[in-house]
């Protein structure tokens, strides 16, 4: 799947047909990895080769479940702290400006610490944050939270599944509005 757009090296893709990974373009990118600089290791989000390649039932990604503590507590939630606290933006202040912001004030009555990610989105994050900031960016980050609670299903139906595909299609559309 293309891209749909590029604006000043920002590529946009069709949230609800991403492109896939596979095991050829894997082997490639470790390849790259091997020729290049530690510039690859953020482009493909690949460190370095794993010694699974060795093994001939082994293929890349479908082998691996995702990684939620990675991908969702350690990147999604802490991105979204540093939006909420107005640091997300380290080179253009100006946009770290917007009414979605709470003061370290509030961050200190809510008595939050950064570490406490997964318990932080599924236990606390709804209830400490309501009617702290604008009703609209509360229900944004609540799609995202029944989400995440979801995912952490050990048995998932059919259903469940499609409900974690649109909860979080709704938080994508909620944060990028």
């Amino acid at each position: 799947m293309p891209p749909i757009g590029e604006d000043d090296n920002y590529i946009t893709y069709d949230p609800n047909n991403l492109p896939m990974r596979n095991h050829e373009q894997f082997k490639e990118q470790i390849q790259q990895l091997g020729r290049a600089n530690s510039n690859n290791v953020q482009e493909f989000g690949i460190k370095e080769r794993s010694i699974l390649f060795d093994l001939q039932s082994t293929c890349f990604p479908d082998s691996f479940p995702i990684d939620i503590m990675h991908l969702i507590f350690e990147n999604i939630a802490s991105y979204m702290f540093q939006f909420w606290t107005g640091t997300f933006f380290p080179k253009n202040n100006n946009q770290n400006n917007g009414d979605y912001i709470l003061s370290k004030d509030i961050w200190n009555e809510i008595g939050y610490k950064a570490k406490e990610w997964a318990a932080w989105i599924t236990i606390y994050s709804l209830p400490l944050l309501k009617g702290r900031m604008p009703e609209r960016h509360y229900e944004g980050w609540a799609y995202f939270v029944k989400a995440v609670r979801l995912c952490q299903k050990f048995t998932l139906t059919y259903q469940e599944l499609n409900n974690i595909q649109l909860l979080f299609q709704l938080f994508y559309n909620y944060y990028e509005m």
